[in-house]
Formats: C-alpha cells, structure tokens, sequence
C-alpha cells in the first residue's frame, strides 16, 4: 500500500496541535541548566561546541526541548525553531517569553520536507526525536544539508532504533498488560487524554497513524550518505532507561517518576552500555557533516 505522506502530516499536525498544552507532561520534557548540559553533551560527541556563537535549526522543534536547553545551557546561539504545528509551536513561544529567552529564538511554522529557508546559512541542525514522524524523511535530510554551511553538522538526536524497541517491546508487553488491569497510564501510542479528544471528534484514534517509518541504525546511516553528506556515524544510546519511561511510567507515582527515571538512566550508563550491544538499543543519534 502506497504510503499517503498527505494524510501522516494532516494526522501529525491534529494530534500534535491536540496535545500541545500537555505534551511535556505526556514526554517529562523540562528546561534546566542540568537538561541542556545532556545536549551539550551529545552534540560534544560529534566535536560540535553548542556553547558558541552560530545559528542553529531545531527541525520539528515541538515544545522547543532543544532550543530551550541549548540557551538554558548558556549556548550563545541564535536558534530557529520550526514545526508543522501551529499549536505546540504556540506552546513553545510561551515557554520561551516565559524563559526569557525569546530575544535568541525565532519560530516559524512550515514542513520541514520544504524547508523557505536560504541555502548554506545555518551552522547546525537538530533534529530530536522527529525523523519517524517524516513520510518523506530524504526530503528533509536533503534539505538539512542544503541549509547547512560547508562543513555545517546535521544532529539526528534520540531517533527510535527499530531492533532496540522489539526487543524493549517484548518486555514492555507484561507492563503495559499491568498499567491496564490497575487501570493507570501505560506504554500505550497515544496518551489517554489525545484518545478521549479524538473520540469526541468522532475519529477512531487507532486510526491516526503519525509515525510512518522507524529505523535500523544501518538504515539511518545509509539515509545520511544517500542525502548527500561527506561524513556521517552514529552514537547507540538507550536501553533500560526508554524501557522504564515507555512502559514503567503508568504504574510509578507521578511525584516518584522523574527520580526513578533518573537513576534508570544512570543504570543505562554503568551497566547495559556494557552489555547491550549497539544494533539493540532502543535510541540512537546520528551525526552527518556537509
């Protein structure tokens, strides 16, 4: 069946105008100086010093996670931030006026398949947790590369690594069979507030696919040649921790979550990074330079 690129991005825009008041609470997203310290560190991965002067793309930017933590961090960039949905890019300005860093930060609404954006202008482009949701990801990885300055760095960043979430998934079966008997939030697609809004709407939310691809990490850096760029590689980042987030997080206390999730991560670093290997983490970034 051919894929309706059309129909995901109407989806995509529904479902995420839906939840932009409560997108961070679905996805515990949060600005510190501690969170923009984590993306500092994995862009210090590529060699890329998020902390000086240029200007940054943060594509599909939702609730503005990246642009937010790069000047909570005290980067000094400029950043653009750009999504398909008008109302978490809505969310995304309060939170930046809120912040006080809206002077650094522009918003523009658009596809980022079609980036109205000038060529080889912007220093780096982010991409967090997004790229599944493009029906014609190419297009935008193309894209990232013709705004890109030579030499410019295009970040996938917390991209879902397709072997990782079945083997998570096996496990998160048994929590989320739990979260249903006790009746809590578990690792179900869509947050039980998006589904009660949809059926309301008469929309069956089974049917609201918004994440037409997920990715092997061979596949991923397959893509980043094939779009062009002179050096890509990756960087297989979580197991345990995802797992505890996805399919834990309706049966923890809400108050005890974020410290739980936490010292998950914490496990990730000292002990599955060790054992785990690269094919079968459930997250992955990947790094391509123009």
């Amino acid at each position: 069946m051919a894929l309706d690129s059309n129909r995901i991005k109407r989806n995509n825009i529904l479902r995420h105008d839906l939840e932009s008041k409560y997108y961070d609470d679905i996805f515990d997203i949060k600005t510190s100086y501690k969170y923009g310290k984590v993306l500092y560190s994995e862009l210090a991965f590529a060699g890329i010093d998020a902390t000086k002067k240029m200007l940054v793309l943060d594509a599909a930017c939702g609730t503005g996670k990246i642009a937010l933590n790069l000047k909570a961090y005290g980067s000094r960039a400029k950043v653009v931030g750009c999504d398909i949905s008008s109302g978490i890019l809505g969310r995304a300005k309060e939170k930046a006026e809120k912040s006080g860093f809206s002077s650094d930060i522009s918003w523009l609404r658009c596809d980022c398949e079609g980036l109205p954006l000038k060529s080889d202008v912007f220093d780096l482009v982010i991409c967090s947790s997004s790229l599944h949701h493009f029906p014609n990801y190419s297009f935008f990885l193309r894209e990232g590369r013709r705004i890109l300055k030579k030499g410019g760095y295009l970040a996938i960043l917390e991209e879902p690594n397709r072997l990782g979430i079945m083997l998570v998934g096996i496990f998160g079966v048994v929590l989320t069979q739990l979260g249903e008997i006790f009746n809590r939030r578990s690792g179900s697609s869509l947050d039980p507030r998006t589904s009660e809004r949809l059926l309301n709407m008469h929309q069956n939310p089974k049917a609201l696919k918004t994440d037409p691809y997920m990715f092997t990490i061979n596949e991923l850096i397959r893509s980043g040649y094939m779009a062009g760029f002179r050096k890509v590689f990756t960087k297989a980042e979580t197991f345990f921790s995802y797992f505890i987030f996805f399919f834990a997080k309706g049966l923890l206390p809400k108050k005890y979550f974020g410290r739980i999730f936490d010292q998950a991560y914490k496990v990730d670093r000292r002990l599955f990074h060790r054992f785990i290997p690269n094919k079968f983490r459930a997250t992955a970034n990947l790094y391509c330079q123009k």
